[in-house]
């Protein structure tokens, strides 16, 4: 049966389509599950750092808690003999990847850190804008022959990038103004899922990790104007917040955002204090 001429372009046309919704579908969806088995993975303890057991503190964030701090399995003593912690991160994460944690993560845990960017991500645009990482993530799941041993090998992979092009700082800056000028400051899903987080710790603290001090000059009108705005909403439900130390100068960083090895350095002495200080004061 031979298709008319006339219809000849329209089958291509919905031919293509039909392909291109497919590919986006399957990238979707991978990412859905590939972000769901991050967390599951870490909180049924096959990425739990020490000899199995829970982390006294736990740091959850996206690409910027990966590259400002060490590997938890390279320094597991890293705030004390004492005191252990872990971090999960995944590239471009909302705290949307994140909700199963909050039902699934002991109760009682010491301290659990958020990295606050995480509870601002809600676009779709945004989750699903790593696809590099879901794209590395599935080679290494053919591989290995195992998502557990691929997700482990992403959590723990020692030399993350630090080449970033030039339009990646303006994408940060665009991305950022947009959210510090949207309303409402935290949306409900990200309250309840600080509720939750609050109820399985013995305390929550949200972090913020500053940018250099030429791209904080670049967002100070809009950041000025949404910050106390987002510490109201924190303090009214009683969640602490702190600012991890000031803005560095621009050698410290890879693009603006991510720390280099000079930034991390300061950053992790920064994290060493305050975790100590807010394990000791639990205890």
């Amino acid at each position: 049966m031979s298709i008319s001429p006339v219809f000849r372009p329209w089958c291509w046309a919905l031919f293509w389509l039909s392909l291109f919704m497919g590919i986006g579908g399957c990238i979707y969806f991978g990412q859905e599950y590939w972000r769901r088995e991050v967390v599951r993975i870490y909180a049924s303890g096959e990425l739990k750092n020490s000899e199995g057991s829970s982390p006294a503190a736990l740091l959850i964030g996206d690409s910027l808690v990966r590259m400002s701090f060490p590997r938890d399995i390279d320094a597991p003593l890293l705030v004390g003999a004492d005191m252990s912690w872990g971090k999960i991160w995944i590239p471009g994460g909302s705290y949307i990847d994140f909700a199963g944690l909050a039902s699934v993560y002991p109760k009682g845990t010491g301290l659990v850190l958020v990295n606050q960017d995480i509870l601002l991500k809600e676009d779709f645009w945004n989750r699903r804008r790593a696809f590099r990482g879901f794209w590395n993530l599935l080679v290494r799941t053919v591989k290995t022959g195992s998502i557990e041993e691929a997700i482990r090998r992403q959590q723990q992979t020692t030399k993350p990038t630090c080449e970033r092009e030039a339009r990646f700082t303006e994408k940060v800056i665009n991305n950022h103004i947009r959210r510090y000028t949207s309303s409402p400051v935290l949306s409900d899903e990200a309250i309840e899922f600080l509720r939750l987080l609050d109820a399985n710790s013995k305390q929550l603290v949200v972090i913020r990790l500053p940018r250099s001090s030429s791209l904080e000059e670049r967002l100070s009108a809009a950041f000025t104007s949404f910050q106390p705005k987002l510490l109201d909403v924190l303090d009214k439900e009683g969640i602490q917040h702190v600012e991890l130390g000031p803005a560095m100068p621009d050698e410290f960083y890879c693009d603006g955002s991510h720390p280099n090895e000079l930034g991390k350095a300061v950053r992790t002495e920064q994290l060493v204090k305050l975790v100590r200080e807010k394990l000791l004061s639990t205890r």
